[in-house]
């Protein structure tokens, strides 16, 4: 997926982000008073962090964070599936799009495109 983000980063239109890898959720603020208790403790944890975050170079602000799920850990009943949740919720309340790929999907350089697309337009 590493690859394939910075493929699509290199295509001009893109140029001016860039992505880095497991950027901490508590690193994204420092005003936790959006955040429910529960959402606050699993944000502030050191190993919370989206896989992927694709940012502006020259503000260094997050426009889009990126998920890679596997297919059985990440089942909505599961454990994980609960912390999936709770970190989309967590990315929505500060305004963070999210884009979560399933290591079972396919169509992720489209997907991925037309979000990164939508951002621009913005």
């Amino acid at each position: 997926m590493y690859f394939l983000i910075k493929e699509v980063l290199s295509i001009e239109e893109f140029s001016k982000y860039d992505v880095v890898l497991y950027f901490p959720l508590r690193n994204f603020t420092s005003d936790f008073s959006k955040l429910y208790h529960e959402e606050e403790k699993y944000a502030r944890h050191h190993a919370t962090h989206p896989d992927f975050i694709i940012y502006n170079k020259l503000g260094k602000n997050p426009v889009l964070a990126i998920e890679v799920d596997g297919y059985e850990y990440h089942r909505a009943e599961s454990r994980q599936g609960e912390r999936d949740v709770m970190k989309n919720k967590i990315l929505e309340k500060y305004g963070i799009p999210l884009l979560r790929f399933s290591t079972t999907g396919s169509g992720e350089r489209e997907r991925l495109i037309e979000k990164l697309t939508m951002q621009l337009n913005k």
